[in-house]
């Protein structure tokens, strides 16, 4: 069978792709030639950290293992794209989406989103979409935040709760900060830290927590107010040394930058 023009186009694309993953750099060791010019002293040092990085070095991916990851998700994600819009995507989001892939691809819910960002930069129609700046962001979320992208991507706000104690001095502290369920809701591996994702994705510009709205949907907030871990900070908010305590409700909302992101990034071409 002859191999249609479409064929031929995906894998000109693909084939364009190896090529920039083969110009991406892959760095040796860098403690052999420190090692060569150093005391015995630092050399035995050097040998020894040697060791332990040799299996985080193992968990590098090289191109074969990437070119290989990539033929077939990039495949997937343009079989439907005509192969008129089939384009070789920027350098300015295939450099660095290539390079960050050497150390995110063995995590499939990051590999994952740097294969949609480069599927979008080689469509001709969606390419504009894909900024170089969302693989910088890519490059400092975890693979828990990426998955709570995944529920951000299809809401636009979130019920957040907080529990603050005041002190007798007058001055309060945070027994409970910007709790909400996404941890559990998009299944992260550890769904109590939670809010120091949703603390990132803000840093990232993403997400943003409004303190004094209260405009999510009717009885929004009840869940959190029952959930166990509200109910335990409360019950600490009133212990002794503390003149009262407080629950603000919150509302976590996905700023303009963070939706271009998920349209972007996170989800999957149409």
């Amino acid at each position: 069978m002859v191999p249609d023009d479409k064929s031929h186009q995906i894998r000109d694309a693909a084939d364009a792709v190896k090529g920039l993953v083969e110009a991406v750099p892959v760095y040796q060791d860098v403690l052999q030639p420190a090692a060569k010019e150093i005391g015995k002293g630092l050399a035995t040092v050097a040998k020894t950290i040697h060791v332990v990085l040799a299996p985080v070095a193992g968990l590098v991916w090289g191109y074969e293992k990437m070119s290989d990851y990539l033929s077939e998700a990039l495949s997937k994600r343009l079989k439907d794209v005509p192969p008129e819009r089939i384009v070789t995507p920027q350098l300015t989001i295939a450099g660095p989406a290539l390079d960050a892939m050497r150390y995110a691809g063995p995590d499939p819910e990051l590999r994952e989103l740097y294969a949609n960002i480069l599927a979008r930069a080689m469509d001709a129609k969606t390419a504009h979409q894909a900024h170089p700046a969302f693989v910088e962001i890519l490059k400092q979320i975890t693979p828990d935040e990426a998955r709570i992208l995944r529920l951000v991507a299809e809401h636009d706000t979130f019920p957040l709760v907080s529990v603050r104690s005041a002190q007798s001095d007058g001055s309060y502290v945070w027994i409970l900060h910007h709790f909400g369920l996404l941890g559990e809701q998009a299944g992260c591996a550890v769904p109590g830290l939670a809010g120091t994702y949703l603390d990132n994705l803000s840093r990232l510009g993403i997400v943003v927590i409004d303190e004094d709205r209260r405009d999510a949907a009717p009885n929004a907030y009840d869940p959190l107010h029952a959930h166990p871990a509200v109910q335990e900070a409360v019950n600490l908010a009133g212990g002794e040394g503390r003149t009262s305590m407080g629950i603000d409700d919150e509302l976590l909302m996905v700023t303009e930058l963070g939706r271009q992101f998920c349209d972007a990034v996170v989800k999957a071409l149409p």
